[in-house]
């Protein structure tokens, strides 16, 4: 069994000083290397962005789908319709701020100039919280830690309609699995049978599958065999080539999956409200001269679920 890394010291508190970074001033090195740090970008296309000043925001929506034409005669009065209006969520924005400070004895005594690089962190900081709050929509959609602007989860086996009349729909799988020719057919029928805020036909086309890492080897066997994958008699696979695979590593867990759908204007679902896009600025600390080089960062930003109306979701095996 191979033996557990050791941290000899490791310092929270965000300053760079010599027993933060004691590798830089340890002369038995020959060399000291950067180690790798890229922050995958994933996330972002699931999301609409939208920017505001305020420290809360709000949308909602409004509908021109009417009720058919009613039987009329030239004597009757002329039937009035009523469009429907639409769901509304609104958000808190709130605020994020980091940083890191070098003290002016590290820099003079540092073998190896990496003290300055190591700053350089901040900016991927700011894009792993980022892609983290887009995954927060998937990691966290199918219990109610977030709500959709229905008030229901972001995946929820029964949504209301706008219009009370309407039954209910669902964008989550009633039985819950790895990804199958079966299971992908069920999520294609779900969104083949969608309909609009008044009930009526509203289809969609199932484009994008969307899984974690561990789930890789099924997607594909749905969408790259010719043959059907669980089929014994040679069966010509109807799916194959039919959705856009996208494995997400942000995802927390091994077993849900998701299912995009086309919906046009309306896949403004998923948002990311901007109040302070990542900034960065110097620092320092008039108390402490000694602490003579420093980076901030701040940012101010919140993901909604204004509506799932394009998505579907599996919970998985």
């Amino acid at each position: 069994m191979a033996a557990s890394a050791i941290t000899l010291w490791q310092a929270g508190q965000g300053i760079a000083d010599i027993p933060l970074a004691s590798i830089l001033y340890n002369r038995t090195f020959d060399e000291v290397r950067m180690m790798s740090d890229k922050v995958p970008r994933q996330g972002k296309p699931f999301y609409a962005e939208r920017k505001t000043h305020r420290e809360s925001f709000k949308e909602g929506e409004v509908s021109s789908v009417l009720d058919l034409p009613i039987k009329n005669t030239d004597t009757d009065r002329i039937p009035l319709l009523t469009p429907v209006v639409g769901h509304t969520k609104s958000v808190n924005i709130l605020q994020y701020r980091s940083g890191v400070i070098v003290t002016k004895t590290a820099v003079e005594s540092q073998d190896h100039r990496y003290i300055t690089k190591m700053l350089m962190g901040l900016p991927n900081s700011a894009l792993r919280k980022e892609e983290y709050m887009y995954a927060s929509l998937f990691n966290s959609g199918f219990d109610e830690t977030i709500l959709a602007g229905d008030g229901m989860a972001v995946f929820d086996g029964s949504r209301p309609k706008e219009d009370p009349s309407i039954a209910d729909w669902a964008n989550l799988a009633t039985s819950a699995g790895a990804p199958t020719s079966g299971s992908y057919f069920t999520a294609w029928q779900n969104f083949q049978n969608r309909t609009d805020e008044r009930g009526f036909p509203a289809p969609q086309t199932l484009s994008e599958i969307v899984y974690p890492p561990a789930l890789h080897e099924d997607v594909m066997h749905i969408l790259k065999s010719s043959l059907t994958p669980e089929n014994a008699l040679n069966a010509i696979n109807p799916f194959q080539g039919d959705a856009k695979a996208t494995k997400y590593n942000w995802l927390t867990s091994s077993t849900p999956w998701f299912c995009k759908g086309s919906m046009g204007s309306m896949d403004e679902g998923f948002l990311m409200v901007w109040r302070v896009k990542p900034e960065y600025s110097a620092i320092s600390d008039s108390m402490n001269p000694e602490l003579i080089m420093g980076k901030r960062l701040r940012m101010a930003a919140e993901v909604m679920c204004l509506h799932a109306k394009n998505w579907y979701g599996n919970l998985g095996a």
